[in-house]
C-alpha cells in the first residue's frame, strides 16, 4: 500500500510556486514530451495528477511546480505550447509566496460522481458533537442508519452499472473503500448459501480517532454500510455486528454478517 496525497495545497516557504494545467493530446508519448519541455527549463514538478479516458481526444495534466530561480510563467507556457502535443497551458501563481492552494479544479469528482473531502479529524469532531447532543445510544443508531442507506444505494449502483452480483459485487464495493480512504477491507468469509459473511478492515477511518479505551465498538457507520450492501447482494435482511474494534485494542475492526431470523 502507498499513501496518496490529493493535490490540494502545498506549503514551501520562500519558494515561487505555481499551478500548471496542461491540455494535451491523448496519445502515447504526449505526457513524456510535455514533461521533457518542463525538464528542459530545469523546473521541478512537485505533485499533480493526469486525467484521461480511452475514448477522449484530449487529456489533462495538472501539477504544482517550483519556478524559483528557473523560469518565468510565460517561458513555461511557450515551452509547453511549443512541444507539439499541448493545445493549451494555463498557469496560476500562488496568492502568497510559498503557499499554493488549488483553486482551479472544481467541482471534485470521484468515480464520475460529485464528491467532497473531509479530514478524518473533521469527521470525528462531527460525530463527537453528535454524541454530546444526542447521547451515545442515539448517536450510534444515527450513524448506523446513515451507513445503511449508503450501503444499500452502493450495492444497487454496482449491480446496475457493472452487472456484478454476490461476492464479486462486494469485492468491487470494498475495493472502492480503499480508493476512497475508508480503510483496507478483506473478505474473510462469504457464504451465499448460508447468507453470512465476515469482513475485517484495517485502518477504518471512523474508529482510528476514537482512542483505545472504548467500552463498545465504534464502527457504526461502516457496520450499517456493510449491512445495507449485503442485504441487497444476498437478497435478504442481514444483520451486522462489529466483533472486533481497534478502539478496544484489537489490531483491526471485524464485522460479522448473519441472516435476520424471521419469527
Amino acid at each position: 500500500m502507498y499513501p496518496k496525497e490529493l493535490m490540494c495545497e502545498l506549503h514551501a516557504p520562500g519558494r515561487c510556486l505555481v499551478e500548471i494545467v496542461v491540455t494535451l493530446r491523448n496519445t502515447p508519448g504526449s505526457l513524456s514530451q510535455a514533461a521533457n519541455a518542463i525538464a528542459a527549463l530545469g523546473i521541478n514538478i512537485l505533485s499533480g495528477f493526469h486525467a484521461a479516458l480511452p475514448d477522449e481526444k484530449d487529456a489533462r495534466w495538472s501539477f504544482f511546480a517550483d519556478l524559483t530561480d528557473r523560469a518565468e510563467p510565460q517561458q513555461v507556457i511557450e515551452a509547453l505550447n511549443g512541444s507539439g502535443v499541448v493545445t493549451e497551458t494555463k498557469i496560476t501563481k500562488a496568492q502568497f509566496l510559498g503557499l499554493m492552494i488549488d483553486e482551479v479544479h472544481f467541482p471534485l469528482f470521484v468515480l464520475s460522481e460529485r464528491a467532497v473531502v473531509f479530514r478524518v479529524g473533521t469527521w470525528a469532531a462531527m460525530f463527537r458533537h453528535l454524541t454530546e447532543m444526542t447521547g451515545k445510544s442515539v448517536a450510534s443508531v444515527l450513524r448506523h442508519q446513515m451507513g445503511l442507506e449508503a450501503g444499500d444505494a452502493k450495492a444497487k449502483q454496482v449491480q446496475a452499472e457493472f452487472n456484478l452480483h454476490g461476492e464479486d459485487a462486494l469485492r468491487i464495493i470494498l475495493a472502492e473503500r480503499v480508493a476512497k480512504g475508508w480503510g483496507v477491507p478483506s473478505i474473510l468469509k462469504y457464504s451465499p448459501t448460508g447468507r453470512n459473511a465476515v469482513v475485517s478492515v484495517e485502518g477504518l477511518f471512523e474508529c482510528m480517532t476514537m482512542g483505545k479505551d472504548a467500552t463498545e465498538p465504534t464502527g457504526d457507520f461502516f457496520r450499517g454500510y456493510l449491512q445495507g450492501a449485503l442485504s441487497v447482494l444476498m437478497n435478504t435482511k442481514i444483520n451486522v455486528r462489529e466483533i472486533e474494534c481497534v478502539t478496544k485494542g484489537h489490531p483491526k475492526c471485524s464485522f460479522e454478517a448473519t441472516t435476520v431470523e424471521v419469527a
